[in-house]
């Protein structure tokens, strides 16, 4: 197992809310409360620090290439989840695909006291297997409420139209 990708579906449903490059360093902090509500001291968020970066690039779900920083600033991407194995990695967010190769990750908490991967996986209460399941499960749900509400609104237009 490589913490370098397992992380991803670790941090499912975490909002990437900050990040600054300086060279091949990365800091990306990732809000994610009812995890992080579970560690010591009391925080709502991990700082990911993501070293060795040779790849950091953003696609919409159109495929267009926009910068991570500006997507912050507009939607609070979330993490969903990510089927890759090895580098480069191409992470799932709400709103589109994040891309990274890198060489090393550390974790740390939102307070500044360094974090282990496994302590971090520990405290979702899940293996692997059911973490993937989650994630699936997760989705679907996200896509069901879309549809809903995009079905509600269609029927809204067709009374105000017609």
């Amino acid at each position: 197992m490589d913490k370098r990708t397992q992380i991803w579906n670790v941090l499912h449903d975490g909002e990437i809310t900050a990040i600054e490059r300086n060279g091949e360093t990365l800091i990306m902090f990732v809000s994610i409360p009812y995890l992080r509500r579970r560690m010591k001291p009391i925080g709502d968020s991990f700082v990911l620090t993501i070293s060795g970066l040779t790849r950091l690039e953003y696609l919409d779900y159109d495929g267009k290439s926009s910068s991570l920083a500006e997507e912050i600033e507009v939607a609070m991407p979330e993490i969903l989840s990510t089927d890759s194995d090895s580098m480069p990695i191409t992470v799932n967010l709400t709103t589109g695909h994040l891309l990274l190769d890198f060489r090393r990750i550390s974790f740390a908490l939102d307070t500044g006291e360094a974090v282990e991967f496994e302590v971090i996986e520990k405290n979702t209460g899940l293996n692997g297997k059911q973490r993937q399941n989650k994630t699936l499960e997760v989705t679907f749900d996200h896509y069901e409420i879309i549809y809903q509400i995009l079905s509600h609104f269609i029927n809204i237009v067709r009374n105000v139209l017609f």
